[in-house]
């Protein structure tokens, strides 16, 4: 018989936060690329992170960061929206990891 693990609720910080808000942003662009006022407020997150991970001396966080703000600006580009969803998932792997002590 198999167990499932129980997964435990993440104990955000603000960057973890801010992590999961664009995370969401992302996501939803990817369904409607065209909605302007989302992509603006995910441009706003991402200056948020970047500043954040900046500031708690993280390195790699701060480089994604700036790609995806980059990415943002090509929007409603299926693609574009499609790199924001992973540029996100990477940014909370590295968050994650930085949490662990890995990095």
């Amino acid at each position: 018989m198999l167990l499932k693990r129980e997964s435990r609720p993440r104990h955000l910080d603000a960057l973890g936060q801010l992590c999961i808000e664009g995370s969401e942003a992302a996501n939803y662009l990817f369904q409607v690329p065209s909605d302007e006022e989302q992509a603006e407020q995910l441009r706003g997150v991402l200056q948020k992170i970047v500043h954040a991970s900046e500031q708690s001396g993280r390195t790699e966080m701060p480089k994604v960061a700036a790609q995806l703000m980059e990415l943002s600006e090509q929007l409603p580009s299926i693609a574009a929206a499609d790199g924001l969803v992973s540029g996100f998932d990477r940014l909370l792997r590295l968050w994650e990891a930085s949490r662990s002590g890995l990095f």
